[in-house]
């Protein structure tokens, strides 16, 4: 079955940035940085209106989710930074979204 919108992980260009990406709308904009390797970008592909919730965006592709995080199966091939967290150590990531308005 096809995924009806966007439903795919996406690496960052450049690793030893942390910006992942810029999305706009209109004239707001929403910029992405992140410490991991890229994010998983899913529209809301499966959302259905309602007519109890009175709200537009309720709607097939109504949404759009970023999920940050390591590369998707990467414990299984030769990656520099495997994610493998053992007993009693500490993991830090860092995801910033920030929106402002875009330049006209």
């Amino acid at each position: 079955m096809a995924a009806k919108g966007i439903d795919h992980y996406y690496l960052k260009r450049d690793k030893t940035n942390q910006w992942l990406l810029s999305v706009h709308v209109e004239d707001l904009m929403l910029d992405v940085f992140t410490s991991h390797s890229g994010a998983h970008i899913y529209s809301g592909n499966y959302l259905e209106s309602s007519s109890d919730l009175k709200a537009d965006f309720l709607q097939e592709n109504g949404g759009i989710c970023f999920e940050t995080h390591h590369i998707p199966n990467s414990i299984n091939f030769d990656v520099p930074h495997a994610p493998i967290l053992k007993a009693n150590e500490v993991s830090r990531s860092l995801t910033c979204y920030k929106f402002h308005r875009r330049n006209t």
